[in-house]
């Protein structure tokens, strides 16, 4: 197994929250990518197999395979090719799988060409309200599953005036705009003052992972039945929750649970209940 981490994770204390944190625990013969400088803080013993030379805040990352079982800090590169280097380095040293930990926001998850599927982890943090929190949950989910476009944006290209780069295509009765880049509440608020509302209209990203919109604005979207479509779609093989908030506050865990498990067919676990 290999594990690498766009940011920084195995710390103690969460240096946003200010709150505990479990730490990062691996097995004999796991890869794992972090910094250089963070390796003093683990209790495994350890071999360093690879010096990437690639730079990160914390020093430079390098790749370890553990000798023995423990725990460690992880810190990965955060740019795309970075990334595929250090998965593709960890393949090739005898990794069959490589966890890579990150947020729905970071689009260089997107890009890693050996990225086949994904975790999705929701906790009691998303909102006070258990029932919002649910369907913020389902928001991201619906995103992270959204159906491959059957539209080749490569026949024909014209730029649309609020936005920049992108690519139109239409029909007699549908709009298909193709988004460079990340899918924002504001390029929704450029696009819709300029959409031409007799035709359908299409947004399409390159990934789910490019889709960065609230709550609201998606909802909008979709009152409008504004359709979301990807050109490279991601499998979602299972989800997690964490019925505790870093806030303070405790969900029901069966409840939540049970409200998110019978809005997917997609395995829903608790982690507490596996740690």
């Amino acid at each position: 197994m290999g594990i690498v981490s766009v940011g920084y994770e195995g710390e103690d204390i969460d240096l946003v929250t200010n709150t505990n944190k479990p730490r990062i625990f691996v097995k004999k013969d796991s890869f794992i990518a972090t910094a250089k400088n963070l390796i003093k803080d683990s209790d495994i013993t350890l071999k360093i197999v690879d010096n990437t030379m690639i730079k990160s805040p914390l020093g430079e990352i390098i790749i370890v395979k553990a000798l023995s079982n423990g725990f460690i800090k992880v810190a990965g590169p955060s740019i795309v090719k970075d990334l595929e280097e250090v998965v593709n380095k960890m393949i090739n040293y005898g990794a069959k799988n490589v966890i890579i930990d990150g947020a729905l926001s970071r689009t260089s998850l997107s890009k890693n060409k050996y990225s086949s599927t994904c975790v999705l982890a929701t906790s009691a943090n998303l909102n006070p309200d258990i029932f919002k929190a649910v369907d913020e949950t389902k928001m991201f989910l619906n995103i992270l599953t959204l159906p491959k476009t059957k539209i080749d944006f490569n026949q024909k290209k014209k730029p649309i005036n609020s936005v920049d780069d992108n690519i139109l295509i239409e029909d007699e009765n549908n709009t298909y705009l193709y988004i460079k880049g990340a899918l924002t509440d504001k390029t929704v608020k450029n696009i819709l003052e300029s959409y031409n509302a007799t035709k359908k209209l299409t947004l399409v990203a390159d990934h789910p992972s490019h889709i960065l919109l609230s709550y609201k604005i998606y909802n909008h979207l979709k009152m409008l039945e504004v359709n979301l479509e990807v050109i490279n779609d991601i499998d979602v093989s299972l989800i997690t929750i964490n019925p505790t908030s870093a806030k303070g506050y405790n969900f029901d865990a069966k409840q939540f649970q049970n409200l998110i498990q019978s809005n997917t067919s997609i395995k829903v676990i608790n982690v507490l209940e596996v740690i």
